[in-house]
């Protein structure tokens, strides 16, 4: 169960009383009153505009923005979680936290097993007491490595080398004859 409270900004950190009150014909039931701050209580939205790019020189660099709505960028700690292939078995995530960096680089050596990154986020500690995390990035962006992309390259090159010498071979041998 949940409610939507209009109008409110959570960097007003505005607090939200509660008062539940009931009544019995037999006994004396008494009020519940409860204060609660309602920057513990919001879940922001998963992050947008998920990019992930290889470059030679950096490695894998993840990069996104903060999430619409009403939690102040400055207030969002982020997690970053990389499936990592384990040979023919299923892959292994791994988390990595950033605080406010909208942005994360994985040193080159690594990056060869990594075949999926997604993001989430949550209120940090300086405007939260405890924070929900954001569901995930809608999907998970998957990585194409450099190998992959070489051996597409080399493929063709080796097969119209092998075709290219077959052919030699060919007219050598009718030149023989």
């Amino acid at each position: 169960i949940g409610c939507m409270l209009q109008n409110l900004s959570q960097a007003e950190y505005k607090d939200l009383s509660i008062c539940v009150n009931g009544s019995a014909a037999a006994t004396l039931l008494r009020p519940l009153y409860a204060t609660l701050r309602l920057q513990n209580l919001a879940k922001p939205s998963p992050p947008k505009q998920l990019m992930v790019s290889t470059s030679t020189s950096e490695g894998l660099r993840v990069v996104w923005s903060p999430p619409g709505g009403e939690t102040p960028p400055q207030c969002l700690e982020y997690e970053v979680q990389l499936a990592e292939e384990q040979g023919k078995t299923k892959a292994v995530w791994a988390s990595v936290s950033t605080q406010m960096e909208t942005a994360f680089t994985i040193a080159r050596v690594n990056q060869s097993r990594i075949s999926c990154v997604r993001v989430r986020g949550r209120t940090n500690i300086f405007c939260a007491d405890q924070g929900f995390w954001s569901e995930w990035t809608q999907e998970c962006i998957s990585v194409s490595r450099e190998e992959d992309k070489q051996l597409f390259i080399l493929i063709p090159v080796i097969l119209s080398l092998s075709s290219s010498l077959i052919i030699f071979m060919l007219i050598g041998q009718c030149k023989k004859r």
